[in-house]
């Protein structure tokens, strides 16, 4: 399973990328969503910060979405709870907060991943 991260802070990619590899993922590793949109290279799920210089995490999703509805994301923010509740609900996407506990952050890929593959649409 291949996972892109979406982050414009290099520590934060450094640390997501670590957790990630560590749980069995190949990772890549992008500092904005125009970088990510230059790769030919499909991905089984995209870690994606909402606030990102340029085309916004919440563009990129849409832009994800409509070329593959199949790829799984998972937002990654600093917002409070109640701003992440009401994006997870419009999008259909979990949101895990930052800094995150790397085992939630594993989870959530995992859950969007399969969600992805045997949702409804199957």
């Amino acid at each position: 399973m291949t996972v892109a991260v979406v982050d414009d802070d290099l520590s934060v990619r450094r640390a997501i990328g670590r957790i990630l590899s560590i749980g069995g993922y190949t990772i890549r590793l992008f500092v904005s969503a125009e970088e990510f949109l230059s790769s030919p290279e499909p991905y089984d799920c995209v870690v994606l910060d909402l606030q990102l210089p340029g085309l916004s995490g919440l563009e990129l999703e849409r832009r994800i979405h409509t070329d593959d509805p199949r790829t799984a994301v998972v937002f990654f923010s600093a917002f409070a709870d109640t701003k992440k509740a009401t994006l997870a609900r419009r999008t259909g996407r979990l949101c895990v907060s930052k800094p995150a506990d790397g085992q939630l952050l594993l989870e959530a890929v995992a859950r969007s991943i399969q969600a992805r593959r045997f949702g409804p649409s199957d």
